[in-house]
């Protein structure tokens, strides 16, 4: 019999670097965001009149990204829920995760959405921008509405970890869980893809495609994906309980899930999915059948994309501990930092006509990683000498 608490000790590095790689995935897709056709009108910084290869790197980059984040998110909470109980839980969580969401969304979402307007040489000022359109139609949290979604889940999960009786079950050994058969376990998350699909038509039957919404300026989300976002932390919740993924991790077995198949169900899922955005016209967008078969790809390219990524990880990342480790503590200074360092670089490169544009593409992507993880790595060293004992 094996408790919860002793199963969350062991950590998978896999994870770890899969995390570092997805957020590496979103400063590659913000940095070709500047250089697709067709960007939005309130992007940061747009090099016109941009290239097709980029919007459909966009396009693919976007499906999956935040998906795999949450579930990440998810699969570390159980893991710090379980080690450090409901009430200390929500009290890291806060400080790791709260307090961030409202520097970010209150003093660098303001600079980095005025750059919509600077890039294109308008605006009265950063002060008047500040003071009275931020707060109207330009309202937006930048990358730290993932924060802000996330802290609520937080909250959520802590106030269920009180429940009477939940707790007991949490602490229950869960070897039946993880005995499975594959097929049983296959099963079960086609019904997630199915549910997941029915989520995002639901909310498609009423939203458009890429909309965005500001709900009374405490969240900013993407509703056709939100119950995606939900349905993957969960998801997260129950590979961090030991349901799957973990044990199997621990044990000298064939990998699940297997690369070779996952690899090619995600790149035909992928390819459908971009077939759909490309040839199906804007003015089509609202008939039924096209938003079921939109939601079906799109629910698809998540899951096989998470899948593939997990057997990934267990086939390499794996086996990469202490060479993408210190990389892979960054991983959330990456995220935080990089808006505030990715979007003034690319404005900046801009006045280089003569520099190609993957070269400024490839200078911005390696800049906002590297910026972030030097403050990372300094304020590391700082904490260690500050924690050395005289």
């Amino acid at each position: 019999m094996t408790s919860q608490s002793s199963l969350t000790r062991v950590r998978l590095n896999g994870l770890d670097h899969l995390r570092f790689l997805v957020i590496v995935g979103v400063v590659i897709l913000h940095a070709s965001m500047t250089f697709m056709a067709y960007a939005p009108e309130w992007w940061y910084v747009v090099d016109p009149p941009g290239s097709l290869a980029y919007t459909l790197l966009v396009l693919a980059i976007d499906v999956p990204i935040m998906p795999i984040l949450f579930f990440l998110s998810g699969y570390f909470a159980w893991a710090s829920l379980v080690r450090r109980g409901p009430g200390p839980f929500l009290r890291g969580k806060a400080l790791r995760i709260g307090a961030p969401w409202v520097i970010g969304s209150l003093l660098l979402a303001p600079p980095t959405a005025y750059l919509a307007l600077a890039s294109r040489g308008l605006g009265d000022g950063l002060v008047a921008f500040w003071s009275g359109p931020f707060w109207g139609p330009w309202y937006q949290q930048s990358v730290y509405w993932f924060l802000g979604v996330l802290f609520l889940l937080f909250v959520l999960t802590s106030l269920v970890a009180r429940v009477p009786g939940v707790w007991a079950w949490l602490e229950r050994d869960v070897d039946a869980c993880s005995t499975a058969s594959r097929r049983r376990r296959y099963a079960r998350l086609g019904g997630f893809w199915v549910i997941t699909a029915l989520l995002f038509f639901l909310v498609h039957r009423r939203v458009p495609l890429d909309a965005w919404r500001n709900w009374g300026y405490i969240l900013v989300v993407q509703p056709n994906r939100i119950g995606l976002y939900v349905a993957y932390y969960v998801l997260g919740l129950g590979a961090g309980r030991g349901r799957w993924l973990h044990r199997e991790w621990l044990r000298d077995e064939r990998a699940w899930p297997g690369l070779p198949t996952w690899s090619l169900l995600a790149v035909v899922a992928m390819l459908g999915y971009l077939a759909n955005r490309v040839v199906i016209p804007a003015a089509a967008r609202d008939d039924v059948v096209v938003q079921a078969v939109t939601a079906l790809l799109f629910s698809g390219t998540v899951f096989t994309w998470l899948m593939l990524s997990l057997a990934f990880a267990r086939v390499f990342l794996e086996q990469w501990g202490p060479r993408l480790r210190r990389l892979s503590s960054a991983s959330y200074w990456i995220y935080f930092f990089h808006p505030v360092v990715l979007y003034p670089t690319l404005m900046g490169l801009r006045a280089l006509p003569w520099l190609p544009r993957i070269v400024a593409w490839l200078i911005g992507i390696a800049v906002s990683v590297a910026v972030p993880w030097l403050i990372a790595e300094a304020v590391a060293a700082v904490r260690h000498r500050v924690g050395r004992p005289a």
